[in-house]
């Protein structure tokens, strides 16, 4: 976890300074009483006469106003010299564990800004589309169910995949979003029903440029938590495998013992070319069969990010969604197709690739939070 810049960091030596904030922790020594406190602005240290703090006590979590000049401690700390300071609040019961609520919010918001700045500067537009969905997908996923006045059904989006593809196959213009998707699998250290997610779908990017662009992405955001990353090997699904088996037949190697392999990797690695199987009918596939997707893998939470190559043939995308939803029809999985989508794709979707990035499990991983839950605001 980085260190937070003071809230004083901007103001001169000597200079006033007003503050509204809350009082996390009470330094005493002989002359002088040291309070950090928390504001909009950040971390403040305001130094206090002991004689001035007996005659006007605060306790640790009370919410207080002040005023003083700016100066140096002997440590070269800069503080804030209180010469006034009022009690606003003082809380009924007040628990040292809110603070970290603070640093949640401050680690989530630096992770969705970074990673937006850096679609926004490569011409990619931030959108916001539907959350509720009149069909429950064709997917192995199981989506959340509602009814309008206990009639109509709607569904909660499990993926903002296929609203992205159809804004670029109406506008061409590539397209990002942040927010919730929702997954009725049931709850773990890593699993949860709601998670926070970033989706792009960006037209006329190489599949190849595609995996630059995420080992780009990945190494931005981790500098912004003060993780330095160096060379991030790539390896094939294949290679893998073979490895599990100990140079057996790669291709015997199930999807649950793939994951768990994968899961327990650290990396950063950048891995390739799955089985077409094991992934969404909706990607483009090598000559060899496999799909055209890759996968960055860190800090021991499985995938962080995932790109694929987007297929434009309407014909197979449209009988593979019908084989999909007939599979799980006949488990006794309620499966619709997205009639929508399906016209959509027949104006023609340009040649695209995918992001699906994991916020949840990337900042789990930044700043060494070990449960989904951590990391929830």
């Amino acid at each position: 976890m980085r260190n937070r810049a003071s809230g004083l960091q901007n103001y001169e030596l000597g200079s006033r300074a007003k503050f509204k904030g809350r009082v996390v922790t009470i330094r005493k020594s002989k002359k002088t009483v040291f309070l950090d406190l928390e504001c909009s602005a950040g971390k403040i240290q305001g130094i206090v006469e002991k004689d001035d703090f007996k005659s006007n006590p605060i306790k640790v979590g009370d919410i207080v106003e002040g005023e003083g000049s700016i100066q140096k401690t002997k440590t070269g700390h800069q503080s804030v010299g209180l010469e006034i300071y009022t009690l606003l609040i003082r809380p009924e019961n007040y628990r040292q564990i809110e603070t970290n609520a603070r640093s949640l919010v401050l680690d989530r918001s630096l992770l969705e800004k970074t990673i937006a700045n850096f679609f926004e500067e490569r011409g990619i537009h931030r959108v916001s589309t539907p959350i509720l969905s009149g069909y429950s997908g064709s997917s192995d996923i199981i989506p959340f169910k509602t009814l309008h006045r206990g009639k109509k059904e709607y569904f909660l989006r499990f993926t903002m995949e296929l609203e992205l593809k159809k804004l670029v196959a109406k506008t061409q213009l590539p397209v990002f979003e942040i927010g919730s998707v929702f997954k009725d699998m049931g709850e773990s250290a890593r699993r949860s029903f709601e998670y926070q997610t970033c989706e792009a779908c960006i037209p006329y990017l190489g599949f190849d440029e595609g995996l630059k662009m995420m080992e780009d992405l990945f190494r931005k955001a981790a500098k912004a938590f003060d993780i330095e990353t160096g060379e991030i090997p790539k390896r094939e699904v294949k290679d893998i495998c073979a490895e599990i088996l100990e140079a057996g037949n790669p291709e015997k190697v199930t999807k649950r013992a793939y994951k768990k392999e994968i899961n327990r990797m650290i990396g950063p690695i950048i891995v390739t070319s799955p089985p077409a199987a094991w992934v969404s009918p909706l990607y483009s596939k090598n000559p060899d069969g496999t799909s055209r997707e890759g996968r960055l893998i860190y800090g021991g939470f499985g995938t962080a990010i995932q790109v694929c190559d987007e297929s434009t043939d309407y014909r197979q995308v449209t009988q593979d969604l019908i084989v999909q939803r007939d599979k799980l029809r006949a488990e006794g999985r309620s499966s619709e197709i997205d009639k929508s989508f399906i016209d959509t794709m027949k104006l023609g979707l340009p040649p695209s690739i995918g992001f699906h990035i994991g916020l949840d499990r990337l900042l789990m991983a930044f700043t060494n939070r070990r449960s989904i839950g951590e990391v929830r605001v």
